[in-house]
């Protein structure tokens, strides 16, 4: 599909934005300080009075597992637990560290909750916004149950910022659907399955949605705008088109089909949205995304004085 009846007045007016939104975002400090504060939270309410309790049941046959050499230790596991091994593979080697008391040992379930709270920001913000992201930090950091099973020596919390963390790469697979992503999400699902069986609940969902969108993305003319042919814009008398034409070309077919459905098909980011099958929402953050990833592309590299040239250039039209 060729892109010549590009407007490039349209497609500046996105530059311009992109570049607007790169500078800095007095928003994004608040975030920042927002984050980092519940992190802190989350920490104050898990290691807070960790090892007031001896170890119950289930704690004191995990911690009792933990003694014995590995190769028995894995061979007792089918008769003692239910669960695969990796909690058990990592708490052998953190209790060889930190002792086999109640605070060193629950201190791995402690830090996973803390460390799932910017996760869960992170896969919030990339699938919906920043402040829905602050909204989910904040549940996964004040939420009772997580902080209890924080405070237990046992896999679940693991599991819990395993399975945020196979959504944060669901996210980028989505956004980005490389072959990088996809097999860095494959790995976490992995072992987030290793460590415990119930990750089914969030890993299926995922795949689910992935086969998903790699049937509309093949199955769908929008989502191959880029792709089935090369991306082609005319040479008038405006010098940007040559360095627009490199730079759209380095972009993901996603990235392109986000800028191109706005700046050429001159679609709102609502209708944009409903072509896609995905939330408004989740559209303007793709479109974030990938304006300030043609910004970079037209300020590094043979494209760096693309910006520069741009606005004498609409000038001559």
């Amino acid at each position: 599909m060729s892109v010549g009846s590009l407007s490039a007045g349209r497609l500046a007016g996105v530059i311009d934005s992109g570049r607007a939104r790169a500078r800095g975002d007095p928003a994004a400090t608040v975030i920042t300080v927002a984050l980092v504060s519940l992190t802190v939270l989350a920490a104050i309410l898990r290691f807070t009075r960790l090892a007031h309790q001896g170890f119950w049941f289930d704690e004191a046959n995990t911690a009792a597992d933990l003694r014995y050499a590995p190769g028995k230790m894995l061979g007792l596991l089918p008769q003692n637990e239910t669960t695969p091994p990796l909690f058990y593979c990592v708490a052998w080697v953190w209790a060889r560290i930190l002792g086999f008391g109640e605070f060193a040992l629950r201190s791995l379930p402690a830090l996973s909750g803390v460390a799932t709270v910017p996760v869960m920001y992170l896969a919030t913000a990339r699938l919906v916004s920043r402040r829905a992201g602050i909204v989910a930090a904040a549940l996964t950091a004040c939420n009772p149950f997580l902080v209890w099973y924080s405070q237990e020596f046992r896999p679940y919390m693991p599991m819990v910022l395993l399975a945020a963390a196979s959504l944060l790469a669901f996210a980028q697979a989505r956004e980005r659907p490389t072959r990088g992503t996809l097999i860095a999400w494959a790995v976490i699902c992995s072992l987030a399955l290793a460590d415990h069986y119930y990750a089914l609940l969030v890993v299926v969902p995922e795949a689910v949605w992935l086969l998903a969108d790699h049937r509309r993305r093949h199955g769908t003319p929008v989502a191959h705008l880029g792709g089935v042919e090369p991306v082609a814009l005319p040479a008038p008398s405006v010098e940007l088109d040559a360095e627009l034409e490199d730079a759209l070309r380095s972009l993901s077919a996603q990235d392109r089909e986000a800028l191109l459905l706005v700046a050429w098909e001159d679609l709102t980011p609502t209708a944009a949205a409903a072509s896609l099958g995905i939330s408004a929402a989740a559209f303007r953050v793709r479109l974030h995304r990938a304006r300030r990833r043609l910004v970079y592309e037209l300020e590094n590299g043979p494209r760096r004085h693309a910006l520069e040239n741009c606005q004498p250039s609409l000038e001559q039209l």
